[in-house]
């Protein structure tokens, strides 16, 4: 809520989230490379696993025993797996 209202902080969350989103599609890129992931958009692959994880943890960190990080977690890496691996 805070960045909305100064853009310092704005900068400097935007700065984290592009540098995070950079590493997730390079990971997602080396997985295409080597033929272990069929993805036609790396970069939305990235921000809909970014969204997920961020959005779980809000739920953690505002909402206590919401969601069970480890649960939810687990069943999110295996779903986005089956749904993106060739094999």
């Amino acid at each position: 809520a805070l960045a909305t209202r100064q853009t310092n902080v704005q900068i400097v969350i935007e700065e984290y989230f592009q540098a995070y989103r950079a590493a997730l599609v390079a990971v997602i890129q080396e997985g295409i490379g080597i033929g272990e992931l069929e993805v036609r958009d790396p970069v939305m692959l990235a921000t809909a696993l970014m969204a997920s994880i961020e959005g779980s943890l809000q739920f953690a960190a505002t909402i206590p025993g919401f969601i069970d990080l480890r649960q939810h977690g687990s069943q999110a890496a295996h779903l986005l797996i089956a749904s993106i691996s060739k094999t």
